[in-house]
């Protein structure tokens, strides 16, 4: 219940609402979350559970948990899909659900781009009940509980290479800008404003390398920003068997910080499609103030899909 009270404020003041969106390790595989465009890009609609539990040992650590279902409207060349999240953190918690619609366009006979729009609702709550106010008089908080929910808005691209005959790879590359209306909070009513959704920059590119017959390698990256925190780049690689089973690894940079975490993933996939990814996670979380000392912790995610693809 021991909750430090300027994180609190921090969230509650004017445009601080900075991080308001899931993080994933797993972004290879939650692709989605990253860029809506994707939906229809694959010849199977995909239903994703994914779930992470951030800084074990830190007290009120964050919990995330997502669904999605995402998929083509085949011979129209569309893509519909949507999510949905919860995202707790201490006496904070944040609850999304989105749909997308996307439209792809044929550029050349081995490139297409998706063009998305995604809408929805976000509903942020804070427990005051909670906290450890060392006002106990303190009339922001004297509600104890306060909701609101809010608009959502994004829109997406998504530019990607077809499979070649020859088996030589495709690759991809997108953007995604959530929350593009920045709608009033308005939590706990105060004299000043309490904060507004802050739009977030999602970009994304990868290449899909097929090394034999059963063995591929997948680099991949991921660079996202929301002011006034620093540009996060999350850059990795993953190396398939008959895409079935895989290891991998990747890096969480903060522009200009350091590094923060260094994760393994494996996958296994029985017989189906029906798929389970692990993750664990370690390193130091950076600090913004540089002569802060580092704090070393780990994180784990579970993620859970199948999808309709015969093959």
């Amino acid at each position: 219940k021991k909750i430090i009270l300027p994180i609190v404020c921090c969230l509650l003041s004017t445009g601080l609402w900075a991080q308001q969106l899931p993080l994933f390790s797993q972004y290879m595989l939650n692709d989605y979350f990253q860029n809506p465009a994707i939906a229809g890009s694959r010849p199977y609609f995909d239903a994703v559970s994914a779930n992470r539990l951030q800084w074990i040992g830190i007290t009120d650590a964050p919990r995330t948990y997502a669904l999605s279902l995402q998929g083509p409207i085949k011979k129209k060349n569309m893509g519909v899909g949507g999510y949905l999240f919860s995202d707790v953190t201490g006496p904070t918690r944040r609850l999304g659900i989105s749909a997308s619609y996307a439209y792809h366009i044929k550029l050349t006979e081995k490139i297409k781009i998706s063009l998305s729009v995604s809408a929805g609702v976000m509903q942020f709550t804070v427990d005051a009940s909670k906290l450890t106010l060392a006002n106990q008089s303190d009339y922001v908080f004297a509600n104890g509980y306060e909701s609101k929910t809010v608009p959502d808005f994004g829109a997406s691209f998504y530019l990607y290479g077809l499979p070649k005959e020859n088996g030589t790879g495709n690759w991809w590359l997108g953007g995604y800008v959530p929350q593009i209306y920045p709608a009033k909070l308005k939590l706990f009513e105060t004299p000043t404003p309490t904060g507004t959704l802050a739009t977030h920059f999602y970009a994304i590119g990868g290449y899909k390398l097929f090394i034999t017959d059963d063995f591929s390698a997948e680099p991949s990256v991921l660079v996202k920003f929301v002011s006034p925190a620093p540009v996060q780049v999350d850059a990795g690689t993953r190396i398939l068997y008959k895409n079935k089973v895989w290891i991998g690894v990747f890096l969480i940079f903060l522009i200009p910080i350091s590094v923060i975490a260094v994760s393994a993933l494996t996958t296994l996939s029985p017989a189906g499609r029906t798929r389970v990814a692990l993750t664990a996670d370690g390193g130091g979380m950076a600090q913004w103030n540089p002569e802060a000392p580092a704090v070393f912790t780990g994180s784990y995610s579970a993620r859970l899909d199948t999808d309709s693809d015969p093959n």
